[in-house]
């Protein structure tokens, strides 16, 4: 089974456009780094649209598993990478750095289908 793990802004992504990443990515075993969720709880505190959504966001990936993986966010899903995950993302420069170090990124495409490469 592949592997991918699951950055902020796929996520708010995700439930704002209501997408459902879990039978999307079916063939994956889903992980969070830390700092993503980290991220999530910040988020989570304001208000707005993405406090709303970061909140569902929280309760939706409850199950999931955690990496060990600490550091800031987007370090932590390069060395995630490294590793042989995929990362979901919708941040088109850390796409681009993944795949610059020969990993492999996941993204939401016409705010409906995760096109993953």
């Amino acid at each position: 089974m592949r592997k991918a793990v699951l950055d902020t802004n796929f996520l708010i992504s995700a439930v704002k456009w209501k997408i459902d990443f879990f039978s999307q990515l079916a063939e994956y075993k889903l992980y969070l780094v830390p700092a993503v969720v980290d991220e999530l709880n910040k988020l989570a505190e304001g208000k707005g649209k993405d406090a709303v959504a970061a909140r569902i966001a929280l309760e939706l990936v409850e199950r999931l598993s955690p990496l060990s993986i600490g550091g800031r966010a987007d370090a932590a899903l390069l060395a995630a990478a490294k590793e042989g995950y995929h990362v979901a993302t919708q941040d088109m420069a850390l796409r681009e750095k993944i795949r610059s170090i020969g990993g492999k990124v996941c993204y939401i495409r016409q705010k409906k289908l995760i096109v993953c490469d």
